[in-house]
C-alpha cells in the first residue's frame, strides 16, 4: 500500500502530525510519503508544496505523489491554505481520511468550543471570536455551512485520538453519517521510556534532592497557564523545587526567585524531550481544552505522574486513566493536590508505575501503527472512486503531474514557530 500523508509541517508536530507516522509506516513495510507546507528536516521521504502560500489543494491534485498513492491521510490542513471546497473532488479521486486534531472541522471557526453548543446544530453570532483561530468579522454561519457541505459531499472518513473527540464528532451535524475511527496516538517507547531519575537530573544540571515539576508554558486560552501559576504560587515547601518548561520561554519568570526555572522552549528532538520527562516528578498539565494530550502519554511512557484538570472540556482525564493511573483534580483542588505530591514524592512514583503499565498497553508505537494500517486497509477496501476518476488520474499523470520537491524551508522559522505555538501543540 502507498500512503500519502499531507499536512502543515514535519518537525513542529512530528509526534502527531504525520512525520513520525510516515516513518513508522515505512518501517512496517509500507510505501509512505509526507507532503508538507514547511519542511525543516532532511528526511528524504518528506516533500514540500512549492506553492504553499496559495491553495495547496490544487497543487495536491496535480502532484505525482497523489497519482501514486492508494490513500491520502490529511493532518492539520486547517493550518494551511487548503481550500476545503476542493475536498469532494480530492475524495472522488482517491480514498481520503483526515485526523481531527481538534474541533475546528465541527464548527464555524473555533479550535475548541468551550461551553458553546451551537456547533451541534448551526454556528452563528459567535461569542469566541478572539480565540484561535481568531476572526475579525463573524462569518461563522457561512464557514459552518461551507464545512458541512464540503464534508457532506466528500467520501471521507475521520480519525480521532480520544473518546472525548469521538463523542464530539458523533454529535456533529457536519460529520453526520460519516465513519469515525477512534485510534489513540502512539509513541516510540524505545525513546520515551523510564530512566534513572537521578541520572536524568544530573544530565540537566538539576540538584538530586530537587522536586521537579514539568509544565507546558503557553499563553493560550486552552492550556491553563493561569492555573499553573496559581498552583505554583500556592506551594509551600521546604525542599528544593525545579520547574521545567517547554514551548514558550519566560512565561514563568516571576517564579525564578522562588524556584529554579529551566526554560527549554520548543523541543523537537525526541530524545531530549524524553530526558525532561525522565527527570520530572510530575507533569502538571491543567488544560481546559485538550483533544488528546500527546505530552501526557509521552510522560506516562517515561513513568512520570501526570496531574491534569478535571473538566468536561478535555480528553485528558480519560487519556491518563484517572484516578487509577493519573490524577485529575478540580481547579479548587489543583494546588492542594500538587502540594501533596511535593510532600510525598513516593505517591507520584506509585502513579508513575501504573501510568507506565497503562501506556505500554495502550500507547505504544506498534499498537498505533497496526491500528492505522487496519484503518487504511478498511477504507481502501470500501472505497468506490468516482466513475471518472480513472480518466482524470490518467490525464493528470500524462500531462500535469508535478514532481515533488525536497527543498528544506529555513526562512522565517522563528515566525513560523510562533504562529504554530499560538494555535496548538502536541495533539
Amino acid at each position: 500500500m502507498n500512503v500519502l500523508l499531507v499536512g502543515d509541517n514535519d518537525v513542529f508536530c512530528a509526534s502527531f502530525g504525520g512525520h513520525n507516522l510516515h516513518n513508522y509506516l515505512r518501517d512496517a513495510g509500507l510505501e509512505a510519503n509526507h507532503l508538507v507546507v514547511d519542511k525543516l528536516s532532511h528526511d528524504v521521504f518528506t516533500y514540500v508544496f512549492t506553492q504553499g502560500h496559495s491553495n495547496i489543494a490544487v497543487e495536491l491534485l496535480k502532484s505525482k505523489l497523489l497519482i501514486e498513492a492508494d490513500i491520502v491521510h490529511l493532518h492539520l490542513i486547517h493550518n494551511t491554505t487548503f481550500d476545503i471546497n476542493y475536498l469532494p473532488l480530492l475524495a472522488s479521486l482517491k480514498p481520503v481520511v483526515i485526523t481531527l486534531h481538534d474541533s475546528f472541522f465541527m464548527g464555524g471557526h473555533c479550535i475548541h468550543h468551550f461551553d458553546c453548543n451551537k456547533w451541534q446544530s448551526q454556528c452563528f453570532d459567535c461569542e469566541y471570536l478572539e480565540v484561535p483561530f481568531c476572526i475579525g468579522q463573524d462569518d461563522t454561519a457561512l464557514s459552518f455551512l461551507q464545512k458541512k457541505l464540503a464534508i457532506e459531499n466528500s467520501n471521507i472518513c475521520a480519525i480521532v485520538a480520544s473518546h472525548w473527540m469521538y463523542e464530539k464528532a458523533s454529535l456533529s451535524p457536519i460529520w453526520k453519517n460519516k465513519t469515525i475511527f477512534h485510534l489513540p496516538f502512539g509513541v516510540d517507547q524505545q525513546v520515551f521510556c523510564p530512566k534513572d531519575k537521578l541520572e536524568a537530573k544530573k544530565n540537566l544540571g538539576i540538584s538530586p534532592d530537587s522536586f521537579v515539576i514539568m509544565v507546558r508554558a503557553q499563553n493560550t486560552p486552552f492550556k491553563g497557564l493561569d492555573l499553573v501559576k496559581e498552583a505554583l504560587g500556592a506551594l509551600s515547601a521546604q525542599k528544593k523545587i525545579t520547574i521545567i518548561t517547554v514551548a514558550e520561554k519566560g512565561l514563568l519568570a516571576e517564579f525564578a526567585t522562588q524556584y529554579a526555572v529551566l526554560d527549554f522552549g520548543w523541543v523537537c528532538e525526541q530524545a531530549k524531550l524524553a530526558e525532561l520527562y525522565q527527570a520530572c516528578d510530575v507533569l502538571l498539565m491543567p488544560s481546559r481544552q485538550e483533544a488528546f494530550g500527546m505530552m501526557a502519554i509521552e510522560a506516562m511512557s517515561c513513568a512520570a505522574c501526570v496531574l491534569a484538570l478535571d473538566t468536561g472540556g478535555s480528553a485528558l482525564k480519560t487519556v491518563i486513566n484517572a484516578p487509577e493511573c493519573g490524577i485529575a483534580a478540580s481547579r479548587d483542588d489543583l494546588a492542594k493536590t500538587l502540594q501533596g505530591l511535593v510532600d510525598d514524592p513516593a505517591l507520584g512514583q506509585q502513579y508513575g508505575v501504573k501510568a507506565l503499565k497503562y501506556a505500554k498497553a495502550h500507547y505504544g508505537k506498534d499498537i498505533y501503527v497496526k491500528g492505522m494500517i487496519g484503518i487504511y486497509t478498511k477504507v481502501v477496501a470500501q472505497s468506490r472512486p468516482d466513475v471518472n476518476a480513472t480518466v482524470v488520474i490518467s490525464q493528470i499523470s500524462k500531462h500535469c503531474a508535478e514532481e515533488p520537491s525536497l527543498t528544506i524551508k529555513k526562512k522565517n522559522i522563528k515566525n513560523r514557530l510562533c504562529s504554530f505555538l499560538s494555535k496548538f501543540r502536541f495533539g
